[in-house]
């Protein structure tokens, strides 16, 4: 189950995910801010120290731990989606999700095969995480703060100005 924590008077997003215990590398919880900064905290560790890693954008406004818990998906001010690895902290793959304005969310679907990201530009826009190919984008006539994607990639619901809901394949408003 995803459980999303959110400060927007101080900008710090929390996502945490249960993950099964045959899943892959130990369950995380994960924080990121507008200082670069990605702290994680793995849910078997002995102490209660975190992972901290500096990333190489002006700040983050959210994150996403992939559904095999083995990368975050980091958006940025500056309009780039950066994965990279939860346990090294290595840049596995970082693109211009949406150039020239801000990257206010990202969020994986149930596979993993598909990301969803947001901005103000006016757009949601579906991405194939392994080689940053675009799938689909949905023009909203508004900014948008927020986006999730359906546990099979088939819609986008957007958040800015009203909620809207959209069909991935074809882009079109279903609501």
């Amino acid at each position: 189950a995803l459980v999303p924590i959110a400060s927007t008077s101080r900008r710090i997003a929390i996502r945490q995910f249960d993950v099964p215990v045959n899943a892959g590398p130990s369950p995380s919880i994960i924080a990121c801010s507008l200082n670069a900064k990605l702290h994680i905290w793995d849910a078997d560790a002995d102490d209660n120290a975190a992972r901290n890693h500096t990333t190489s954008v002006d700040g983050i406004y959210s994150c996403a731990i992939s559904p095999d818990n083995a990368s975050i998906a980091v958006a940025s001010y500056e309009g780039d989606l950066i994965l990279i690895d939860r346990i090294s902290g290595d840049v596995v793959r970082q693109w211009k999700a949406h150039p020239d304005s801000t990257c206010h969310a990202a969020q994986f679907d149930a596979s993993g095969s598909r990301l969803v990201t947001c901005s103000w530009d006016e757009t949601a826009r579906v991405w194939n995480p392994a080689d940053a190919s675009l799938i689909a984008e949905c023009a909203t006539g508004a900014g948008v703060f927020s986006a999730a994607i359906s546990p099979d990639g088939s819609l986008v619901a957007t958040t800015g100005a009203n909620l809207q809901i959209w069909n991935v394949d074809d882009q079109s408003r279903l609501f």
